[in-house]
């Protein structure tokens, strides 16, 4: 026997084949969507903003440093010049005793004695007024004095025919050079002015150098 078919499946399948097919985008598409939103970069690669407290550093120009490590260095200099110059003019002086005391002296000799130094100071006096020569002099201008052998005569300081001397005198010359202080009771030829040879001479002298430490 045929079977005869359900008029409710009928109905239905009926209803299927009446609607229209569906669109694919309408199937994708959902009512009420979002636009697309890219991601944001990551954090390491945008710049660190500089922190609010900080002020902006500003580029300085070269010739700017260079004039105020000038003036610094400028007024450092000076400042160190007038430091020496203080101390070095605050410094006492100190004088070395070279020759204290009494020189008696006979007819026709001589005294004499090696100085140093840039200056000597000299007290020199003569008793019963007579007079002598003073004389400094190279070594080598002394050696030929005592011996007389040059016709000429040659001393860096000559004070003839005195009675008493107190002065300061500068020396000509370094340490590497040696100088002589002579006291003359001779006659010297070559000398016109000379004092004259005399009996039983007494003097007081002191003698005294300085050394200048800045030369």
């Amino acid at each position: 026997m045929d079977k005869i078919p359900d008029q409710g499946e009928g109905v239905q399948r009926g209803r299927d084949r009446q609607q229209p097919p569906v669109p694919p985008t309408a199937r994708t598409q959902q009512p009420f969507a979002q636009p697309y939103t890219p991601p944001a970069h990551p954090a390491y690669l945008a710049y660190p903003p500089q922190p609010p407290h900080l002020p902006p550093i500003a580029k300085r120009e070269k010739k700017k440093d260079l004039i105020i490590v000038a003036t610094i260095l400028i007024a450092g200099i000076a400042a160190l010049a007038a430091l020496a110059y203080t101390f070095s003019t605050s410094l006492p002086e100190t004088w070395v005793v070279l020759k204290d005391g009494e020189v008696d002296m006979a007819n026709n000799t001589r005294y004499a004695m090696e100085i140093y130094g840039d200056r000597i100071r000299i007290d020199l006096s003569v008793e019963d007024n007579k007079t002598v020569d003073l004389l400094i002099m190279t070594r080598s201008d002394y050696y030929s004095y005592l011996g007389n052998t040059t016709s000429t005569f040659s001393a860096e300081k000559k004070y003839l025919n005195i009675t008493d001397l107190h002065k300061e005198i500068p020396l000509p010359y370094s340490a590497a050079v040696d100088l002589y202080l002579v006291i003359d009771n001779t006659d010297i030829p070559l000398l016109p002015d000379d004092a004259p040879p005399q009996d039983n001479l007494r003097l007081q002298i002191h003698v005294e150098t300085n050394w200048d430490v800045w030369d």
